[in-house]
């Protein structure tokens, strides 16, 4: 199986991103697999997302369900491939601080 050029999408949820990236996992396990995240502050979030092509569509079609979804038309898609999606994410309620909370650990 050759490479395939990557897909580039962004996107814009107005949840806030506890609960903007709790639909967009759940959505997208159900179409492919997030291979990697980087959290940019709460305001965005970047994914990598593996999926076979015909799911890309599917995937996109669900996700812009509950936010806004663009893509780069002009990467073309391969059949019966598998393909990378990176998945730039905004969330319009973020402040600019990422805080992740950490348990006391007694001892």
């Amino acid at each position: 199986m050759g490479h395939t050029t990557p897909l580039y999408w962004t996107g814009i949820s107005n949840d806030a991103r506890i609960v903007g990236l709790d639909k967009i996992k759940t959505t997208i396990d159900s179409f492919a697999f997030i291979m990697d995240f980087h959290f940019f502050s709460d305001l965005s979030v970047s994914l990598v997302i593996s999926v076979q092509s015909e799911n890309i569509l599917p995937l996109k079609m669900a996700l812009s369900t509950f936010m806004n979804v663009d893509d780069n038309p002009l990467v073309a898609v391969v059949p019966n491939t598998e393909h990378t999606i990176l998945f730039n994410i905004t969330f319009t309620k973020g402040s600019g601080n990422l805080k992740i909370e950490v348990p006391q650990i007694p001892g």
